[in-house]
């Protein structure tokens, strides 16, 4: 039987000495911007990778390593998504979107999940529109066809109206799309 003063002052120094390397589990790291976007993408193509393979009546097999019994033998989809674990926080986010695409596929369709996977990575792929790269372009483009009076949408006459200033003005502020409306 021990005393637990005795105890406590053996415990004591040890965790002081470990108190600096310790950290807490609840912090988060948060990161903005295209690096985070490009770690993202690429947890969503490794998982895409691997389950694009079993896509089609020709499509390949997967083994899949099991910490307990034999490894599973699968041409499911959803089955290789949800297997994917990546050690990367970041990677892992992806992968776990597109997870949750196969997952939802599989809820509503039954099937389906390697072709929503692949399309999953394809529009994830895409330049958003509210990406900071694309977006300087779209409105500068937009700015400058508003600038010379040409209107996209015309008015009902087919011919094009001429914008003031202010209207020029509120519609580079209030687009955040291709798309500028005539006010």
């Amino acid at each position: 039987m021990f005393r637990l003063p005795t105890v406590m002052k053996q415990v004591r120094p040890v965790c002081r000495a470990l108190a600096p390397h310790l950290t807490r589990a609840y912090a988060k790291d948060v990161k903005f911007g295209a690096d985070a976007r490009a770690l993202m993408l690429q947890g969503v193509d490794l998982l895409a990778d691997a389950v694009a393979v079993t896509m089609g009546p020709k499509g390949r097999t997967v083994i899949i390593e099991q910490s307990w019994g034999s490894p599973k033998v699968t041409k499911d989809g959803v089955t290789v998504a949800k297997s994917i674990d990546l050690k990367d926080k970041y990677k892992n986010v992806g992968a776990k979107l597109v997870q949750d695409v196969a997952n939802n596929t599989n809820e509503e369709a039954g099937d389906g999940t390697t072709t929503a996977t692949v399309l999953a990575r394809a529009i994830a792929k895409e330049d958003p529109p509210w990406s900071h790269d694309g977006r300087g372009n779209r409105h500068q483009r937009a700015e400058e066809a508003l600038q010379a009076g040409h209107n996209p949408r015309g008015d009902c006459t087919g011919k094009p109206q001429l914008y003031s200033e202010f209207s020029l003005l509120l519609s580079i502020w209030t687009s955040s799309t291709v798309l500028v409306l005539s006010i």
